[in-house]
């Protein structure tokens, strides 16, 4: 209805329809009214006639006269009735047409006429002669209308007819008119069709019509233009898509993925000079071959030669690759490790009409992924099972205990006397000990037990199904074969020994880490009983009473770590000579634990946490909580101060704690330039590699480094010059009795005027009165802290003490 044809019809057939029905109408309307005006008038006449004709009549009485009157004129077809009165209104004659059906009539006309007495004789009458004062009666004659009826019907039914046909001949005329009006519109609409359906360049005929042909030839100038800019674009197009196909071509050939595509029937359609060289085939021998035929792969743990799955990439339409990964067999049967990757190649309607398959050699990186996986679970010097693969080992074999409720023993073994051999003959010697001893061992264990160094000179064994009265006699062979072995070291002989404690492995124990205890407590009870023994675990063992204080500690620490019974205290450390009324804004760190409604300082716990290896959990929980202050922002001033917190040797060689510290210490509002972390002197001279590698890479962040408990050691000096730190703490024992003892008072000296030439601030602990206080700032001692200074308090009570 919005079209050109349909508005052109109705402007022009609904004025002219509307004009047609009024002229109809019209003509209608005047041809009834002549009709009715005809019969009336007709009437009339006839009845005027009778009425001068029955005067004689009424005059002279004469009623068969007047009858035989009435009758000739009910005859006449439009007559129904006539009535003939007097003048005194009788009734004197009356005729009905018989054969009226008044049924038909729905409406009647009625003349009626006076008859007057004339005043001439019957042969001269004439309606001037009449003497209209001189009424001798009325003539009342009513009159059909069926015959009037039927000629309007006929006239209205003419007038429709006439109607239909002007409003059928204004539609043809005006259809052809609209026709040859718009004919030149729909070639200009149909030929802007054909260029929006992208036949740019096509060229409507010129118009006879001024006005069109004007909007003809623009549209042929702008046909023009797109095909122009088309042809533009397509030559850009094909250039650029040259040069993206040649720089494809040129980036697969150069990659070094294999890239193999084929199409849905698995035919090869492509492959690059890598794929040619992994699968050992050439492109030109495998065009339209099967893929299987270059790509013969296995997967893992299977020997049998399989097909790649091309059909489940089609079918799916999905990527596909392969974990653990393929094994690909070349041409000439040498095997490599791939990784793959597989992916549908679809159309624009989104149907797979082949599939992409890149590839690279992962032979190496499987080889490096196998050593580094075999170098995490085995010890480098021994090449045994190393401590973390021993306890996830011992965690499977406590669960397969409780599972089927059967018992492994637990073996652990201790060298005796192995600090002398690497004391008195170097590292070296040590080491070489430890290969042979480790072999010995390994040749006395069961092919299905698992032996490992713990570490030092420790080493563990499970014994698979074993309860501990069958592990004695085989813990025994092992002790009798390294009896038996003497160490040679160049003139030197050595007999060794060793300590093993077992403890049984089943579901009586609560966990792996209380395990590797109880063994590591009979070993020491086999130590304490004169060396190379053997001790067995048992709950009613009286030697395992001394070493309960400790097991409690144990149970107490890890409750502690999981309940969060930990909490922070801190102490002072002062200026030796601070400004007058001024807080330093430096602190140490000291750790709490909340027991049974006690307060337990960290001196009582800290050898059984360091006994069962439980310091990297103690310090990594205190370095979070302590980070957590400055993100929480719940302690005024906190990020204003400088604070020192310690580790233990524990936590400086494990990598994993050195790895938490930095992503902690990388937070949004921790700022490592205010932190110190304090190691002591023993630790780091064990450990030096580590210490080296822990402190140089958190000094990078910021962090500054403290040596605690400087002078305990007996080559505290010499490794002065190793360490990258920034402060020296004097240990305690030299600090408390300075005042009166002349040769700490020397120690102290020399610790200071060494630690100062090598640019080290010196902090002297315990100071407990004004009088050491006094003696340490001539000694030019940097720093104190002890009660002298202030007690320990509540870590979130620091910010009340600015």
């Amino acid at each position: 209805m919005n079209s050109l044809k349909f508005k052109i019809l109705a402007i022009v057939i609904f004025p002219l329809l509307i004009v047609a029905l009024i002229l109809t109408a019209s003509h209608i309307s005047n041809r009834m009214s002549d009709a009715e005006y005809r019969l009336t008038s007709k009437v009339k006449t006839m009845t005027r006639i009778l009425a001068n004709s029955l005067e004689y009549g009424i005059i002279s009485g004469n009623d068969a006269y007047t009858k035989s009157l009435l009758s000739d004129f009910a005859e006449s077809n439009e007559i129904i009735r006539a009535n003939l009165y007097n003048n005194e209104g009788k009734t004197i004659g009356s005729i009905t047409d018989e054969k009226y059906d008044a049924t038909l009539d729905s409406d009647k006309l009625y003349i009626e006429t006076g008859i007057f007495r004339s005043t001439e004789s019957i042969d001269d009458f004439s309606s001037e002669d009449i003497d209209y004062k001189n009424e001798v009666g009325t003539l009342r004659v009513t009159v059909s209308t069926q015959e009037l009826e039927k000629e309007k019907n006929a006239i209205i039914f003419e007038g429709i007819i006439i109607t239909l046909l002007l409003v059928l001949i204004t539609l043809i005329v005006t259809l052809a008119f609209i026709k040859r009006i718009t004919r030149p519109f729909m070639k200009i609409l149909n030929g802007i069709d054909i260029i929006r359906k992208g036949n740019v360049g096509y060229q409507l005929e010129s118009s006879t019509i001024k006005e069109l042909d004007s909007l003809t030839r623009n549209i042929n100038a702008m046909s023009t233009s797109l095909k122009a800019a088309q042809d533009e674009l397509v030559n850009k197009s094909d250039n650029a898509l040259y040069v993206e196909r040649s720089k494809a071509l040129v980036t697969l050939e150069s990659i070094g993925e294999g890239v193999i595509t084929t199409d849905t029937a698995s035919n090869i359609t492509y492959m690059n000079p890598a794929a040619e060289i992994l699968t050992g085939t050439r492109f030109e021998n495998m065009q339209n071959q099967s893929i299987h035929k270059a790509l013969r792969i296995r997967y893992a743990n299977s020997d049998a030669i399989t097909e790649y799955p091309v059909e489940k990439v089609v079918q799916d339409k999905n990527n596909l690759s392969h974990d653990p990964h393929l094994t690909l067999v070349k041409a000439d049967n040498t095997e490599l490790v791939i990784k793959d990757t597989a992916s549908p190649i679809m159309d624009r309607t989104g149907n797979v009409i082949g599939i992409a398959l890149i590839f690279h050699d992962f032979s190496n990186v499987k080889h490096m992924s196998d050593k580094l996986a075999y170098q995490a679970s085995h010890d480098d010097l021994t090449d045994l099972y190393n401590r973390r693969e021993f306890e996830r080992q011992l965690k499977d074999a406590l669960k397969d205990a409780c599972d089927r409720d059967t018992e492994h023993t637990l073996c652990y073994i201790d060298l005796d006397q192995f600090k002398i051999i690497n004391d008195t003959c170097g590292h070296l010697a040590g080491d070489i000990l430890l290969k042979q001893i480790s072999h010995q061992i390994k040749n006395r264990i069961r092919r299905h037990d698992l032996l490992a160094r713990l570490g030092g000179d420790e080493f563990g064994i499970i014994f698979y199904d074993t309860p501990v009265s069958e592990a004695k006699s085989l813990a025994e062979q092992i002790k009798g074969a390294v009896a038996d072995f003497k160490y040679i070291w160049h003139d030197s002989s050595f007999d060794i020994g060793i300590s093993i404690g077992l403890a049984p492995i089943n579901a009586s124990i609560n966990s792996h880490s209380e395990l590797l205890m109880l063994a590591d407590s009979a070993c020491y009870i086999a130590k304490d009983k004169g060396r190379n023994a053997i001790h067995a675990y048992s709950p009613s063992d009286k030697d395992f009473i001394p070493r309960n204080t400790e097991l409690q500690w144990y149970n107490k620490i890890t409750d502690a770590l999981d309940a969060d019974d930990f909490f922070l205290f801190c102490q002072e450390i002062q200026p030796s000579s601070p400004p007058e009324g001024e807080k330093s804004g430096h602190y140490e760190i000291l750790l709490r634990l909340r027991s049974e409604d006690k307060t337990v300082l960290a001196e009582e716990f800290i050898p059984a946490a360091e006994r069962y290896l439980l310091m990297p959990r103690i310090d990594r929980w205190v370095v979070d909580t302590f980070l957590s202050c400055f993100e929480d922002k719940a302690i005024d001033n906190f990020g204003g101060n400088h604070y020192n917190i310690n580790l233990s040797g524990q936590s400086l060689c494990d990598d994993e704690f050195l790895d938490y510290t930095i992503q902690r210490l990388q937070g949004r509002y921790v700022n490592p330039a205010v932190l110190t972390f304090e190691i002591t002197e023993t630790a780091a001279i064990s450990n030096l590699d580590k210490a080296l590698h822990f402190i140089n890479t958190l000094k990078k962040l910021g962090c500054r480094f403290a040596l605690d408990d400087f002078g305990t050691g007996v080559s505290s000096f010499q490794y002065l010059h190793d360490l990258p730190i920034d402060y020296i703490k004097i240990d305690g024992k030299f600090v408390r009795n300075v005042d009166n003892n002349d040769i700490n008072h020397s120690i102290v000296n020399a610790i200071t005027d060494i630690g100062h030439e090598l640019g080290l601030e010196i902090i002297a602990e315990y100071v407990e009165d004004e009088t050491i206080r006094e003696k340490l700032k001539n000694c030019n001692i940097d720093y104190i802290q002890g009660f002298a200074v202030g007690k320990p308090f509540p870590l979130d009570k620091v910010g009340s003490r600015q």
